[in-house]
């Protein structure tokens, strides 16, 4: 076998590997829930409960995305859908049960309710309930609480915040009606730049970049993959925990640190080595891509500090884009240079 044929074959390998590594953090990079909490102007609170009680607190997740109710053990709560039907239910034992013959069971589905309802899911149906949590706690959509529309409400959008809508939740605590009051409010949207500038300290290490060397180029990848995996991380325990699926979103920022370590473990391999820097930079690009509206968005569904999630992302964004083009420029450097080193051209002692 020829070199040439050799270095074909070693290139369609290293090509398939890094499509092979882009297929996954793609495919990783579906939500963990159906309609997970994004960046938001809106931000929706509860603003009473009429009579009070200590022994259920209901609160909204993630900006407007959730309503979340945790009751005390040896209380009990029913929640009524939109049509006041039986929706949901906590038993005084802590187990949660869900009505399937609720349209509000179908209706919350997602974001926008636009998933229908089956024949059998009427206000008049006779409950059916299905067990669904056993420690007092549950998350869900509740329409009441946000803006249906991805559109602007026609009241918004100048400069301060404002209220778009308050809002009613009809709920039974010990056998007594009670009612949740709350307030929709929306936000104008945040300047960029600064956390556009801040993001710049992570092209740090590119100050050490020599000519053909993968090293800091690596461990840009790297620091940046580290930083997305922290707001990653930030967004996905931000979700209240009986809304939580899988880690999906922080899989992407994972697969970018794992491929910019072995970019550094190959060094010697200049060909295998900027692959896989190329494959961490798409990771980052990918991730950047869903998140840049952290960079404006005045409602962040974060454990994070605000100005720390903003930086972490704007880090991801730059070191993406300096790595893609610096490791495309390897890749071509190292082909060239192998295509160079054939047997005729070594000398022989």
């Amino acid at each position: 076998m020829s070199e040439t044929d050799s270095m074909h074959r070693r290139s369609v390998r290293t090509a398939t590997v890094a499509a092979m590594a882009v297929a996954v953090i793609v495919g990783g990079a579906a939500p963990a829930l159906a309609d997970p909490a994004e960046p938001t102007n809106y931000e929706s609170r509860v603003t009473d409960v009429d009579p009070y009680t200590p022994y259920v607190e209901i609160a909204v997740g993630g900006g407007d995305s959730f309503l979340t109710v945790a009751v005390a053990p040896e209380h009990t709560v029913e929640v009524r859908g939109y049509f006041h039907e039986p929706y949901l239910k906590v038993d005084a034992d802590g187990s949660v049960w869900v009505n399937l013959n609720s349209p509000a069971h179908y209706i919350n589905h997602n974001r926008y309710g636009t998933g229908g309802t089956p024949t059998n899911a009427s206000a008049d149906a006779e409950p059916d309930w299905e067990e669904v949590g056993s420690n007092g706690r549950y998350a869900w959509h509740d329409h009441r609480t946000h803006w249906m529309s991805p559109d602007l409400p026609p009241t918004v959008g100048g400069t301060r915040a404002e209220i778009v809508f308050p809002w009613n939740l009809p709920i039974v605590v010990d056998g007594v009606e009670t009612t949740v009051s709350g307030q929709l409010l929306w936000y104008p949207s945040a300047n960029p730049v600064g956390p556009i500038m801040l993001g710049l300290v992570g092209l740090a290490p590119l100050a050490f970049l020599r000519r053909r060397r993968v090293f800091p180029v690596a461990i840009a990848a790297a620091v940046a993959g580290m930083f997305a995996l922290l707001a990653a991380t930030g967004e996905y325990l931000a979700t209240p925990a009986p809304g939580r699926g899988l880690p999906v979103t922080p899989i992407v920022p994972a697969l970018v640190i794992v491929a910019a370590v072995l970019a550094i473990g190959l060094d010697r391999s200049p060909l295998r080595a900027w692959a896989a820097v190329l494959i961490a930079s798409f990771g980052l690009i990918l991730y950047t891509t869903q998140s840049l509206a952290t960079l404006t968005a005045p409602i962040l569904p974060s454990s994070l500090p605000v100005p720390l999630e903003r930086a972490c992302v704007a880090i991801a964004a730059w070191v993406g884009m300096a790595t893609a083009v610096l490791a495309a420029l390897g890749l071509w450097g190292a082909t060239r240079t192998n295509a160079d080193t054939r047997p005729d051209d070594i000398a022989v002692g």
